[in-house]
């Protein structure tokens, strides 16, 4: 189990380098960074206030978390991107969808990269993706029904 002094320090802002197609894309102190494809954009990249990007859009977002400046937002990116993250003096953990993958060690780097689109089933008559997005965020809906 993890003590309370582990979890305190593994909380601290770190230092995040990132390269876009090997060009210096920014440094950023935040507690961590996402990058999600078209799919993963309506997840957790979402309620940190990125982009929602519709399924067809050949697309990766960049989006640091909770960085510690005056204005950050999330970049929309091409899908053939190639995104470097560097950590130059901290630890980190590398999560890829939920899940916990590997130790990120001071120096290391990871790579993302998207090798293309993922097709997809669709069934005719199912919902489109506005109505997806009705359904789960009531994104279009106003907050009332417009009575007085």
């Amino acid at each position: 189990a993890e003590t309370a002094e582990h979890i305190r320090e593994s909380l601290n802002l770190i230092r995040i380098e990132v390269l876009v197609d090997g060009e210096d894309a920014g440094r950023f102190d935040a507690d961590g960074t996402i990058v999600s494809t078209a799919t993963g954009s309506t997840g957790y990249a979402l309620s940190l206030g990125g982009p929602i990007l519709h399924p067809e859009v050949g697309a990766l977002t960049y989006l640091p978390l909770n960085p510690h400046s005056l204005f950050n937002r999330a970049v929309v990116l091409p899908q053939r991107s190639r995104i470097t993250v560097r950590l130059p003096n901290a630890s980190g953990m590398l999560t890829c969808d939920g899940q916990r993958t590997a130790s990120v060690q001071p120096r290391d780097e990871v790579q993302i990269a998207s090798p293309g689109g993922v097709d997809l089933v669709r069934f005719p008559g199912g919902q489109n993706f506005f109505d997806l997005l009705r359904q789960k965020i009531r994104w279009g809906l106003p907050l009332t029904d417009g009575t007085p």
